[in-house]
């Protein structure tokens, strides 16, 4: 069995089926693995990017952009790492700790 992402006339992915394995890639149905295969896993309302040959997950936040080579987006400011939780507040173009 494959994992497909079902894509609209606009390739964002309307919804995510399993089907049999001689099932190959179309306009419609484009196969994703949890193993890097189309850079990341297909979700519903992201899109596929044909030239990149990758899924695009939703954008989070308005200042955030995409990283090119791994087609996941970033936010303008490295999300801290001393095993806190953090929200992106877009306000104030910040991490907010939650408590």
């Amino acid at each position: 069995m494959k994992t497909v992402a079902i894509l609209d006339e606009n390739n964002v992915v309307t919804n995510i089926v399993c089907v049999n394995d001689n099932h190959v890639d179309s306009e419609k149905y484009k196969e994703f693995r949890d193993d890097g295969y189309r850079k990341n896993n297909a979700v519903i309302g992201g899109t596929y990017d044909s030239k990149k040959d990758a899924f695009i997950h939703p954008k989070p936040h308005k200042s955030w952009s995409l990283n090119n080579d791994t087609c996941q987006w970033e936010s303008p400011i490295a999300h801290p790492d001393d095993g806190n939780r953090y929200d992106w507040n877009e306000k104030t173009q910040s991490w907010d700790t939650i408590t």
